[in-house]
């Protein structure tokens, strides 16, 4: 059962940005100035997936108009805009932690082996 608070459905989204998806995240961020405008996280998030919501929007109606179709497929939505469809197996995959033989030598962070850290130990 959804939540709902008194003007309407609440929805929550939860995404990991991971390196390039970050960086080009944080690029978008400062272009459009949200870091300066926008006092905590929360409010930076909003920011940013209401103008992305808004940018899908606009391109489900080009796309739409481009081919006459109303409910496109995901994966012809997502090559027609040039992004490579991600599958949910990718997704775990990813999130697997990395695995090392000695612990104590090795940093790991967000999954991934700090070769900085193994190689200050």
């Amino acid at each position: 059962m959804a939540r709902t608070k008194a003007n309407g459905q609440i929805r929550r989204i939860s995404v990991d940005m991971v390196g390039d998806d970050a960086v080009d995240l944080e690029i978008l961020e400062a272009s459009l100035g949200i870091p300066h405008n926008f006092r905590g996280k929360s409010e930076r998030d909003h920011a940013v997936a209401k103008i992305a919501f808004a940018a899908l929007y606009r391109s489900l109606e080009a796309y739409r108009q481009q081919f006459g179709v109303k409910h496109p497929k995901y994966e012809d939505f997502a090559a027609w805009l040039g992004v490579q469809p991600e599958s949910a197996e990718d997704e775990v995959e990813d999130r697997t932690p990395a695995t090392v033989d000695h612990p104590a030598s090795t940093a790991v962070i967000g999954g991934v082996v700090d070769e900085d850290a193994e190689d200050a130990a």
